[in-house]
């Protein structure tokens, strides 16, 4: 919640200004409210873990036997996810009806978990 009310402070207070780089103060304590929590995520798992958090996670994913299908399902999201978001964003930017983008977005669940 205090993420949440540090973005919406800061909406309120900038009211569009932008500086010279672009971004506007709501943007930039996004950003690093965002950049915050995935510290504080790593470390927490990595007292938890009792290892670095992406060393596992580099070992979980290339080493054993199992890497090779764990790479490729990898994989297929990857490629899946922002084709999919493309066309389904391009879906309600064309005014369909909510239940025909909403039904899109099954199709995309479905094709994601299905070989999974």
């Amino acid at each position: 919640t205090g993420a949440f009310l540090a973005v919406a402070w800061a909406r309120r207070t900038t009211e569009r200004r932008k500086p010279a780089g672009g971004l506007d103060v709501a943007t930039l304590v996004t950003y690093g409210i965002g950049a915050a929590l995935l510290l504080l995520m790593l470390t927490l798992m990595g007292l938890g873990l009792g290892v670095d958090p992406l060393s596992w996670l580099a070992g979980f994913l290339l080493g054993g036997g199992a890497a090779a299908p764990r790479l490729i399902l990898l994989a297929y999201w990857a490629v899946l996810l922002p084709v999919s978001v493309y066309a389904i964003s391009g879906l309600a930017q064309r005014r369909l009806s909510r239940t025909v983008v909403r039904k899109a977005y099954h199709i995309l669940a479905v094709l994601l978990f299905a070989p999974a």
